[in-house]
């Protein structure tokens, strides 16, 4: 696969999963239990995503979910690591933190669109 075509695609499904995201978000906001599902389902729908931007690197993607979270806001240097800190929060079942850390977590999303765009 050409890279220029890896990151099309890559831009492609960062944009479309995040306005998945989105579109179920307002759907789902007031219940915890169900914005948990979507952040659940979308952490590794995205983590396919994150794998093919390292790849696109030149880099080894981790196995680990927790690793492949270090090494995407370190390759693409982002402020923190928020992805991390959703799979923590999933992972302890804090359901306090969900409905906060939606709005990091969009954003987040929203760095990376922004950068992988910008590779062009």
């Amino acid at each position: 696969i050409k890279p220029e075509h890896l990151r099309l695609q890559i831009e492609r499904e960062i944009k479309g999963k995040r306005l998945h995201l989105t579109q179920n978000w307002l759907q789902q906001k007031k219940c915890t239990r169900k914005l948990e599902n979507l952040l659940e389902v979308s952490l590794r729908d995205f983590s396919a995503c994150f794998r093919a931007m390292l790849h696109l690197k030149g880099i080894e993607p981790p196995e680990s979910k927790a690793k492949l979270f270090d090494e995407i806001t370190r390759v693409y240097a982002l402020p923190q690591n928020t992805f991390g800190k959703v799979l923590e929060i999933l992972v302890k079942k804090n359901r306090k933190e969900v409905f906060p850390v939606f709005y990091e977590y969009s954003d987040a999303l929203q760095r990376l669109s922004n950068i992988i765009d910008k590779e062009s």
